[in-house]
């Protein structure tokens, strides 16, 4: 992943949001942190490490690498040391291969924190459950808190996570200091997370007063099976992967049910309701649930997984379900294949038109501020012009909110109007100006004002 020699042309599209917000001072890259829909805790690293990383894709790249070194540490101490080899093996093979993982790790987005975060809180879960000592209590809290911080999808995970220990503690007969402890934990993390929970209250308020996407039926269908196989569509070859995934998910619940294993079982239990959950809730209130937003449960997924194979002492079961493995991990890497190089082919189109508007008589109007970070880099030879005054723009833009002195100033130049998808703020120039339209990222459209 380090090395990786395509890993400077896989921008994810939210990437540049996060290029954007970590170039302005740090003061002001919190308040717009804010209006964000995320927490400020991944933000807070990169703006730490920007001295090294120079805002250098690839080094930034490299910062989200760190969470895969540190869960290797995690894998070939904690878990090979209480689970052997094979667990520690299998954790770190499966969360390099499968899904949507290799790409998250090469994205700089808070992803793979979340990942780690959700990881290191599952497995202080099981301290907390087995020795219900202060030392596994203060690193539940603290991760969870960090978790909070990285994304507010792990509220649902590590909301779950201390249901199931509360659930624990009501079954045992000296349960009454255990509440006690169980109660200052969430009281600590209430405390802690209070200065950010206005901030969640009205990032809410933002997203569910906007349009969101509906939740398809392929959406669904796909959450069944994203552990494994992140790709939509019917084809043959997708109808075979996802019925061998519910197959392999279908032994690993029968395995966890005939050894009662309560902690593997708890963690099939926490991706699947994280995700019940979050269908619920998202999709009345914000859009479906990505599978990004995914990685944490199902990295305690394949803990779970590697560590119940690991206990097996039936060769034929493990040698099947190791097979299932590889295919899984093989589909999910020609998958992950076949999404870099559309990525790279993307990239080459942008780049191929950006490089025939590059030169001095084309001037390039931003009508968005997300899509700028598209376009910007690679017009640096155009007049570049924006027509709001916000946060994204370095000295080279010119703020001119007037689209008609625009034109009047450059009467024999060729203009291009850059708009971000289908928003309300387009149409008036839709209507007013003949438009042309030259290139269509999917998410950026760049037209031509044809005088």
């Amino acid at each position: 992943m380090l090395i990786c020699p395509i890993s400077d042309v896989l921008i994810h599209v939210d990437e540049y949001w996060t290029l954007s917000l970590i170039n302005l001072p740090f003061l002001e890259g919190m308040r717009i942190a804010i209006s964000d829909v995320h927490p400020p805790l991944h933000y807070i690293i990169l703006y730490a490490v920007s001295p090294i990383t120079s805002n250098n894709i690839h080094l930034l790249k490299a910062v989200s690498i760190i969470p895969y070194f540190i869960l290797l540490v995690i894998s070939v101490t904690k878990i090979r040391k209480d689970y052997g080899w094979l667990a520690c093996g299998l954790f770190t093979f499966t969360t390099a291969t499968m899904s949507v993982f290799f790409i998250e790790f090469l994205t700089i987005r808070m992803y793979p924190w979340a990942l780690l975060f959700m990881v290191l809180v599952f497995i202080y879960f099981k301290e907390v459950i087995d020795n219900f000592d202060r030392h596994s209590w203060i690193l539940l809290t603290l991760f969870t808190l960090l978790g909070a911080y990285t994304h507010y999808f792990l509220l649902f995970s590590c909301g779950l996570i201390y249901l199931l220990i509360l659930a624990h503690i009501l079954k045992s007969p000296d349960n009454r200091e255990k509440i006690k402890t169980w109660i200052y934990s969430v009281v600590a993390l209430i405390i802690l997370y209070a200065p950010w929970f206005v901030v969640l209250i009205r990032q809410i308020g933002t997203q569910t007063s906007a349009s969101h996407e509906s939740t398809t039926f392929n959406n669904v269908l796909n959450y069944l099976t994203v552990f494994a196989i992140n790709k939509g569509g019917f084809s043959i070859e997708m109808i075979l992967l996802r019925v061998l995934a519910i197959a392999f998910v279908a032994v690993i619940i029968y395995m966890i049910y005939k050894n009662r294993e309560k902690y593997e079982g708890s963690g099939v239990f926490l991706m699947y309701a994280t995700i019940f959950i979050g269908v619920l809730v998202l999709s009345i209130s914000f859009q479906p649930v990505r599978a990004r937003y995914l990685v944490g449960v199902m990295a305690v997924f394949w803990l779970c997984v590697s560590i119940l194979l690991s206990k097996t002492k039936n060769d034929k079961v493990l040698a099947v379900m190791l097979a299932a493995i590889l295919i899984l991990s093989a589909s999910s890497v020609l998958i992950t294949h076949e999404e870099a190089i559309t990525k790279i082919n993307w990239a080459n189109e942008r780049n191929e038109f950006l490089d025939s508007i590059n030169n001095e008589s084309n001037v390039v109007v931003y009508n968005t501020n997300f899509g700028y970070m598209f376009i910007h880099g690679g017009v640096n030879k155009t007049t570049e012009y924006s027509l709001s005054d916000t946060y994204f723009f370095d000295d080279n833009v010119k703020i001119q909110k007037d689209l008609d002195k625009i034109i009047k100033k450059h009467p024999k130049d060729n203009i291009y109007l850059v708009n971000w998808k289908d928003t309300d703020k387009n149409k008036k120039y839709d209507k007013n100006y003949n438009l042309t339209e030259k290139y269509d990222s999917g998410d950026v459209v760049v037209l031509k004002i044809d005088k």
